[in-house]
This record gives C-alpha cells, sequence and structure tokens, in this order.
C-alpha cells in the first residue's frame, strides 16, 4: 500500500467512526445512556505533516475539518500531538511543549504564540517562515532561526534541564538543577530558570 493509499484510508476511517456503547449489556433499563454515549472516549489519530507522514495539505485540513465535526458532534476535546507550529496555532486553545519527554511549556495558546518563556519553545515559533515579514522587508527569503545541537538521547538525558546544552542562556545552575514547572503568569507554567 502506497503512503498516499494509507492517508487515504487513515481519513476515510475517521470519516465514519464505529461508536457503540463500551457495555453493550447496559442499553436499557435504568442504567441506559443515548446512542454514542461513550463519545467522550473517541480517540481519532491522525499523523500530522511531518517527516513520517507526507500527509498532504489538503489532506490534512480534511482531517482537521473532520476532527471539529467530530468533536462539536460529540462534544468531546481533540489532543494534537505535532512539530507543525501553523497547525497548533489555527487549532489549539492551550499548548503543552514538551522538550524531551519533559513539559517545559503550558498556555493558553494565544499567549504562548505572542509571549513565549521557555527558549526551546522560542527557537520554535522562532522557525516559523513569516510571509508577511518576508513582504515587508523586500526579502525574497528571510533566514529561519534553527535550534542548535542535537536532542539528547532519552536514555542518557543530561543532568539538570535537558535543554541546556542548546541554550543560550544556560548557566551552571541549569546544568545541574532541572527547573520546576511552576506558573509565572496566570495560566503560564514555565521551567526554566530564566523566564521572564
Amino acid at each position: 500500500m502506497t503512503e498516499s493509499a494509507v492517508a487515504d484510508a487513515t481519513i476515510a476511517s475517521i470519516a465514519k467512526p464505529a461508536i457503540k456503547p463500551a457495555r453493550p449489556h447496559f442499553s436499557s433499563g435504568p442504567c441506559a445512556k443515548p446512542p454514542g454515549w461513550d463519545a467522550s472516549k473517541l480517540a481519532v489519530e491522525v499523523l500530522g505533516r511531518s517527516h513520517r507522514s507526507k500527509l498532504g495539505k489538503a489532506r490534512l485540513q480534511y482531517a482537521i475539518d473532520l476532527m471539529r465535526e467530530l468533536q462539536e458532534t460529540f462534544g468531546t476535546a481533540i489532543v494534537l500531538i505535532t512539530h507543525d507550529m501553523g497547525v497548533v496555532a489555527e487549532n489549539a486553545d492551550r499548548v503543552v511543549v514538551m522538550y524531551a519527554g519533559r513539559k517545559v511549556e503550558e498556555a493558553p495558546a494565544d499567549v504562548l504564540f505572542n509571549a513565549p518563556g521557555h527558549p526551546y519553545t522560542v527557537g520554535l515559533l522562532g522557525s516559523i517562515p513569516h510571509l508577511d515579514q518576508a513582504a515587508r522587508s523586500g526579502a525574497r527569503r528571510t533566514r529561519l532561526n534553527e535550534i542548535k545541537g542535537m536532542v539528547p538521547s532519552l536514555f542518557n538525558l543530561p543532568a539538570g534541564c535537558s535543554f541546556a546544552p542548546r541554550c543560550g542562556l544556560a548557566t551552571e545552575r541549569c546544568r545541574v538543577e532541572a527547573p520546576p514547572l511552576e506558573e509565572h503568569r496566570p495560566g503560564h507554567f514555565i521551567a526554566c530558570w530564566h523566564a521572564a
């Protein structure tokens, strides 16, 4: 099966999910639940635009539209796991940024995109192309920021903050002591000794 066929099959499975009571023997009587009562447990998996999926823009948008429709129909939440910050910006209400298996920042989407607090989040957002800035500056191509260094192995994490070897703000404390995830502003949690 080609990657394109796999993507089509994935989307088709989202379009017609089978929703059945988790406990069919409770379909009637005093414990009866309305049809689709277990919809809160509905799990939809879509391989987002990453180096592994090759899901085209049109297919990705179709999948996201289907997830939104399911969300509205059944009143469920959607958890998107992706590196595509454009998808996050357009679809998330709240964002959790993770690095090396650890939560480093959590905030409402608008707050995170306008005032990122963790250096890794700043780096991620700096790697997004901004066509409006390129148009204003007259440049044909703007240079994107890159986060230097390599992601550490989860089997051999450095002491202290896992991002310290790649962080321009890192101090000796960062290399020795992992910062706790703390609320720096209402609803905005950051795990960084240098968060403003």
